[in-house]
């Protein structure tokens, strides 16, 4: 492996690959822990691609997980997608070597490009950075901080940190305030959908924040145990207001990783999304739970194609690569292209269609978007539909899709 991606480079190998399409929106995740301390982290890759640098679908088990910061490739660098990617990669591979891992422990790497067209350029980058070991991989475009070409953010296995601990572990270092990376324990994962308040950017940030904290803080959480933020913003230029306004919001504690996609708003500027930790975890042990606890809180509207809540139990977590239709179509075309595939890759990964959990829809055209609202409800249990965030976007990070759909699922319900 060649040492192009810096000092780090041994941290930066990993083995396989995947496509997936990008999907974006304000997001948050929790994980329920529970003391797992002695049992060792597993990695699985399903339909690794390494000319590709990504798998379909990457299993992960008994892992402390650590979220990163949106990374950019920082201003010196050359004018090419390819070197603004190795750039980024080198940002992840120091976090990587601060918490012992290695590039074969990336489970997942969201990718944000400026253009979709060079999407084919930062493919080669991956796969000769994964070397054979690729994570599951999510693409979409989006203007970016600084005039960056490519952007990108992480899931990965911690082993610095310890595997114990209650609470999750902010660690910061770029920017006064903001953690880069955030590590949660083994255990039990929440994702929370989006929520967007009104009002300007600031008065949106801080009110749609708001309604994120207050709806963990009924499931017994609370800010301590947020391991990561997307947020879906209009417009990108002003994303510092947001940053603001998250890091007053956590206060005087470091701010969790925050990472940003500019989407086309309607009448909100602003969607956000949340990643945290759980306290305790009892409740994850219990051999007769589901696999996943779907949520809506009292002062949320219920939807019959999206939870407000969902955790997965069992400490056992499915990521798969984006997904896009195999060819050019109408939204209707896309939209069943895309669910079909999805049907394979859970169950080739050990799940279902009745066991996702986190969905992010990117959509760049009001028939893909009429398409996918159409479709969802004939795919999904009504009463077991995933959390989810939809985002209208300029470019859905692949040439000539306008729909690409994120997931995270659990195994299949089965007694633990």
């Amino acid at each position: 492996m060649s040492s192009q991606f810096g000092p780090q480079g041994l941290a930066c190998a990993f083995k396989g690959s995947f496509p997936l399409p990008v999907i974006t929106s304000v997001f948050v995740v929790l994980l329920v822990g529970g003391n797992l301390a002695g049992v060792e982290p597993g990695l699985s890759r399903i339909g690794a691609r390494p000319e590709a640098g990504r798998s379909d679908a990457v299993v992960v088990s008994n892992a402390a997980l650590a979220h990163t910061a949106q990374l950019l490739p920082g201003a010196a660098v050359a004018s090419s997608a390819g070197e603004h990617c190795k750039a980024a990669l080198q940002r992840l591979g120091a976090l990587l070597q601060q918490e012992q891992a290695q590039t074969g422990d990336v489970v997942r790497l969201n990718v944000y490009l400026r253009h979709s067209q060079d999407r084919a350029a930062v493919d080669r980058v991956l796969a000769d950075w994964s070397a054979g070991n690729p994570p599951a991989v999510s693409y979409v475009a989006t203007p970016l901080p600084g005039g960056a070409l490519v952007a990108l953010d992480a899931v990965f296995i911690s082993r610095a940190s310890p595997r114990s601990t209650q609470l999750p572990i902010r660690r910061g270092g770029t920017t006064p305030g903001r953690a880069d990376v955030c590590v949660g324990p083994p255990g039990d994962w929440t994702f929370v959908s989006g929520q967007a308040a009104a009002g300007d950017l600031r008065t949106a940030t801080r009110d749609t924040l708001a309604g994120l904290l207050k709806t963990i803080d009924g499931i017994g959480m609370s800010r301590e145990h947020v391991v990561a933020i997307k947020c879906f913003l209009q417009p990108m230029k002003d994303h510092e207001s947001v940053n603001d306004e998250i890091a007053r919001a956590f206060a005087p504690a470091l701010a969790p990783p925050v990472s940003h996609v500019e989407w086309i708003a309607g009448s909100r500027p602003i969607e956000i999304e949340l990643v945290a930790w759980a306290p305790s975890g009892e409740t994850s042990l219990h051999a007769k739970q589901p696999r996943i606890e779907f949520h809506t809180p009292a002062w949320l509207k219920p939807s019959p194609v999206f939870s407000r809540v969902a955790t997965i139990r069992g400490n056992q977590l499915i990521y798969l690569s984006s997904l896009h239709a195999d060819k050019p179509g109408d939204g209707a075309e896309q939209a069943r292209s895309l669910f079909s595939q999805l049907q394979s890759v859970t169950a080739a990964s050990g799940s279902s269609m009745q066991d996702l959990a986190k969905a992010t829809y990117y959509v760049s055209s009001d028939a893909a978007s009429r398409a996918l609202n159409d479709l969802r409800p004939s795919q999904y249990h009504p009463e077991r539909p995933p959390a989810a965030s939809k985002a209208m976007v300029s470019d859905v990070g692949a040439v000539d899709r306008h729909l690409v759909l994120d997931m995270i699922a659990a195994p299949a319900n089965q007694p633990r």
